[in-house]
């Protein structure tokens, strides 16, 4: 068996080390581009950038492709979207989710796998405040909606994919359950798109996987690989910092599902990874009791404790490891956090 194995979320400031071989060909979500850094970034945000290209230094010849689906991947613009495209194929692993309206935001990738032909796409749902190709930017990711994938997924099945991949940045950050709605969506890829497997992130913790239909739906597999972070953002329009991102990645951030696919039998094996903040290591336990047992009728609620638990938990966490006075902005993210618990998770 050839298998596509599927991680979470990588960031790469600098070269880290595989202490395992992944379980086959590896389709990474690189969340911060690989851009130089003359390059002026989007104002009023939080941005993310590597400066040098450590696909290939940590990666070595275990790349099949790099999904550019997420918020980050137009931080720097079209320069810097196509400097990351270029370190990826540097890399030997063509990218694709991002790009521009003209070129369907590179997609869908066709790639050849234990005799099929797998079509990988990609999108960033609005929630996760992305570049949107062809509306807010002139480069950035197709937005997450049913009907635009529905017709992605055909146009691929017509181009010769025996399979198609859906790639999905969605979720919120740092709540290890997925949103009601995104259930709901992961189902309908399948039923409406025809999805034959559905590989969520964003969230950077593990999200549980169910299987619907027999097709398989991750909805987040976490931070394969992403370090501590201390960054300068915010920049004003003349590239002026204001902010600095400071965020320590805790035990749970760095716990992360790995998703390997079979395209020609279409079945899953899990396995859980872990990085210490030099390398990436297999643990033994093998994540069977990350299924999702999904209530249709108590599930709200079920997210809303867990939005509450797990959004308190990096709270303290983070509190503890810097102490500051609070400011009124922390009492309002405070107060929006629970406002936003009580209600089953909003609108797309």
């Amino acid at each position: 068996m050839t298998a596509l194995a599927f991680t979470g979320d990588v960031m790469l400031f600098a070269p880290a080390a595989l202490a395992d071989r992944p379980p086959g060909r590896l389709v990474i979500n690189l969340e911060a581009p690989i851009a130089p850094a003359h390059l002026p970034p989007a104002p009023g945000k939080v941005v993310l950038r590597a400066t040098a290209n450590h696909l290939r230094a940590t990666f070595g010849d275990t790349l099949a492709a790099v999904n550019l689906a997420n918020n980050h991947a137009a931080d720097f613009g079209p320069a810097g979207l196509a400097a990351t495209v270029a370190a990826c194929e540097a890399a030997g692993a063509p990218a694709f989710g991002a790009g521009s309206s003209a070129d369907g935001c590179r997609q869908p990738l066709l790639l050849d796998v234990d005799g099929q032909r797998v079509a990988l796409l990609g999108y960033a749902c609005r929630t996760t405040h992305p570049h949107v190709a062809g509306e807010d930017a002139e480069c950035g990711v197709r937005p997450l909606d049913l009907a635009p994938v529905v017709g992605d997924a055909a146009a691929a099945r017509a181009a010769g994919a025996t399979r198609v991949v859906v790639n999905v940045h969605w979720g919120i950050e740092h709540v290890a359950l997925p949103r009601p709605e995104d259930v709901a969506l992961g189902r309908a890829l399948v039923d409406e798109a025809g999805a034959d497997l559905v590989i969520g992130h964003h969230a950077h913790v593990a999200q549980p996987w169910e299987t619907h239909r027999g097709r398989t739906i991750a909805y987040g597999l976490g931070s394969f690989l992403v370090p501590d972070l201390d960054l300068p953002t915010e920049y004003d329009a003349d590239g002026v910092a204001h902010g600095r991102l400071t965020k320590r990645m805790w035990p749970w951030h760095r716990r992360s599902l790995v998703a390997a696919w079979d395209p020609g039998s279409n079945a899953v094996r899990w396995s859980q990874w872990y990085f210490d903040g030099a390398r990436v290591r297999q643990l033994r336990d093998h994540a069977r009791d990350w299924a999702l047992a999904h209530d249709p009728a108590g599930y709200p609620a079920r997210f809303r404790r867990g939005v509450l638990r797990d959004t308190w938990r990096d709270r303290l966490g983070n509190y503890a490891a810097n102490p500051v006075l609070p400011r009124p902005r922390h009492l309002r993210s405070i107060l929006r956090i629970t406002a936003g618990a009580l209600r089953a998770g909003g609108s797309r």
